[in-house]
């Protein structure tokens, strides 16, 4: 419902009532979608309120770029021939970037090495795509978020990240900053 609500963020596996680690206002548009992403390490966390677009050309895909990688502060990602980032600096997002459909090897390049992992994007459908951390010295991690499928209607509820506050995390033992890493559909 169109308003003003308090998003907060708590750690992975922190208590329902225990204090959160950070939050913001968000103001509610009526028939708009939002995306909240925190991003940084815990010292230096700060949360973005990103307008979601649901609609694409028709018998298209459209997909944004979130740099959400500590380890690898610049990248590059090509959909199959198509840029869809070029050089964005940890914390920007990209705006959603138009492209077609099917099978895609996606190319992201960091400043010391270039990976591709393939994907699937399907016609009429809106994707965010996070590059995360993936580890002391590994490749950087894509986590593929369907923002609306198929579909121009808004959808009902929170995407499903994984992310939540009762999540299972991986304990980092490498002594590198932590990123946090959260989106909530509102």
């Amino acid at each position: 419902a169109p308003g003003d609500y308090l998003v907060a963020m708590r750690a992975a596996g922190a208590a329902a009532a225990s204090n959160p680690v950070i939050s913001t206002q968000v103001d509610v548009a009526a028939g708009q979608a939002y995306t909240v992403v925190g991003l940084g390490a815990l010292a230096q966390l700060t949360l973005q309120v990103l307008n979601d677009d649901l609609t694409t050309q028709a018998g298209k895909a459209a997909v944004r770029v979130i740099a959400a990688s500590l380890q690898n502060p610049t990248i590059s990602v090509v959909a199959d021939t198509d840029t869809i980032a070029a050089n964005l600096h940890f914390p920007n997002v990209t705006t959603y970037q138009t492209i077609d459909p099917g099978p895609c090897p996606l190319h992201i390049s960091t400043a010391s090495a270039t990976q591709t992992t393939d994907l699937d994007f399907s016609a009429d459908s809106t994707y965010t795509l996070a590059i995360l951390d993936n580890g002391s010295g590994a490749a950087p991690k894509v986590l593929d978020l369907t923002d609306a499928s198929g579909t121009s209607a808004l959808p009902k509820g929170g995407v499903n990240t994984g992310f939540g506050g009762t999540a299972a995390q991986q304990q980092s033992t490498s002594g590198s900053p932590q990123l946090w890493v959260w989106a909530l559909l509102l």
